[in-house]
Order: C-alpha cells, then sequence, then structure tokens
C-alpha cells in the first residue's frame, strides 16, 4: 500500500534534510585537514650505520659490484601470496605483509631482481609482538625461497666479518 505524504510534510521532511546536508558539509569543510611532518631521516643511527656498512661489503671484491641496496621496502612489494589461494585466503595473507617492511633489500644491479633481504634486529627483537612478526616474515620468506639474512644490531660491525656473512648466504 502506497504511503502518502501531503505537501506541508513533504516539506518539512526536505527542509530537515537541507539543513542536514548543510551541516555535513559545514562540519567537513571547517574539519581541520590532515597534516604531517617530516621524519628526520630515513634510518634510525643503528640502520644508518648498518646500512654504510652493507654498502662498503656489496662493494666488495667478491661482488663485482652487481648489487644495489634499498632500505626500508613493503615486504608486499617483494613478496605476494600465491596464486593457489581462494580469494579470502589471498586477502588474508597479503594483510598480513602489507604495512610490514623489510630493513633492506639486496637487488641485481642490472635487472633489479631481489637477491636477498636483510633485517637488522635490534633489542626490540625480544619482544613478542615483534617475535611474531619475525616468524612471519621467516616463514614468507622461505615458502618463496627468498633468502633472508639476519644481523644483530651492534654499536660495531667488522666488515670482513659482513661481507662473509653476505657471501657465504649469495653463494649458496
Amino acid at each position: 500500500m502506497p504511503v502518502l505524504i501531503n505537501h506541508s510534510t513533504f516539506l518539512f521532511l526536505s527542509a530537515i534534510l537541507f539543513i542536514c546536508l548543510i551541516t555535513l558539509i559545514i562540519k567537513l569543510s571547517s574539519s581541520p585537514s590532515l597534516q604531517y611532518k617530516q621524519h628526520q631521516a630515513l634510518f634510525s643511527p643503528a640502520e644508518n650505520t648498518f646500512f654504510k656498512i652493507l654498502l662498503s661489503a656489496i662493494q666488495a671484491p667478491a661482488f663485482n659490484e652487481k648489487y644495489l641496496l634499498f632500505g626500508k621496502v613493503r615486504i608486499a612489494d617483494v613478496l605476494t601470496p600465491r596464486n593457489n589461494l581462494n580469494r579470502q585466503q589471498w586477502q588474508i595473507a597479503f594483510n598480513k605483509i602489507s604495512s610490514k617492511h623489510f630493513d633492506f633489500v639486496l637487488c641485481d644491479k642490472q635487472t633489479l631482481k631481489v637477491i636477498a633481504v636483510i633485517e637488522l634486529d635490534d633489542k626490540s627483537h625480544q619482544r613478542k609482538k615483534v617475535q611474531a612478526r619475525d616468524k612471519l616474515v621467516n616463514k614468507a620468506c622461505a615458502s618463496a625461497d627468498l633468502p633472508l639474512i639476519r644481523f644483530t644490531a651492534k654499536k660495531g660491525y667488522n666488515i670482513n666479518e659482513v661481507t662473509n656473512i653476505l657471501h657465504s648466504t649469495l653463494s649458496s
């Protein structure tokens, strides 16, 4: 059965709707816009120190200057869930990695193919939440046959030791 609305009721409801719409527009336009500030640096001091060591290590004669090093690369830009998952499983797997990043990514200089990923583990990696993240990253890299090299954060590094670890991992 159709509902009949008289002219005055229609005008009243239209006026209410109009007032609500105007209020919403005013509220949205007067709300503070999103504002951001720039970080002081891409890396923490510890990451910056280690980045320089890694750069020196990959420039060692053993590597013939064939690698490039990138920092803070989103995991989902390096790995993606396999195609054999249904849509929901794929989305769940993707969501688990989409907001995480690798500390460093080592790529072939010519093709930019990812050769290995490198994680610098500081004392935060002793926390349960970070350990759960590390397990996820370990499993994801293993399932993708992507070498993951972990280094413990230190005050200082031996360039030969870092070079040897990289060389032994990459030549196996």
